[in-house]
């Protein structure tokens, strides 16, 4: 349905130039690298983000030299140089299903399915921009008994509370 009024015609350019401008920008090679292999070992699990200045964190589950799966960390600037590589997050006998955050500050929040307990339960742990630790792993399920807990999600809100 087209607009009857008189500023019809100008909205619709407006809006015509406004989707063409941004195809043209996303198509611009300038903005593009190169393919970075990140990892040739991932055992599964991946949750990835990306902070204001286009630095990548990209964590994934992938086995240990025991083969277990624990959870590691790596970082890549915007031209894709690695500036965090392979620095494992957990130390449990199974971790595994990572899902990531980040806050308005840079750092990284991170949950994760772990079996350290006897059964599945769900950490917690927070990083610093650099991947250090402000925030060792917090259990936030309670002791399942004879359950184990899913795959979590995570989201934080307007002011950084996590939300598991």
């Amino acid at each position: 349905m087209m607009c009857s009024s008189k500023f019809g015609l100008p909205i619709m350019f407006f809006l015509c130039f406004i989707i063409l401008e941004t195809t043209v920008f996303a198509l611009d090679p300038s903005w593009w690298t190169q393919e970075v292999l990140l990892t040739t070992e991932a055992y599964g699990d991946v949750s990835m983000q990306a902070d204001p200045q286009r630095n990548v964190y990209f964590i994934e589950t992938k086995l240990d030299q025991a083969l277990r799966p624990s959870i590691y960390l790596y970082k890549h600037d915007r031209d894709g140089e690695p500036l965090i590589q392979d620095r494992r997050l957990t130390f449990s006998l199974d971790a595994s299903q990572p899902d990531a955050a980040l806050d308005s500050y840079g750092n990284l929040h991170l949950v994760w399915r772990d079996g350290r307990d006897g059964t599945t339960e769900i950490y917690y742990k927070k990083l610093d921009n650099n991947g250090q630790p402000l925030i060792d792993d917090i259990r936030v399920t309670p002791l399942g008994g004879l359950s184990n807990s899913l795959a979590p999600s995570m989201v934080l809100d307007t002011n950084n509370n996590v939300n598991i």
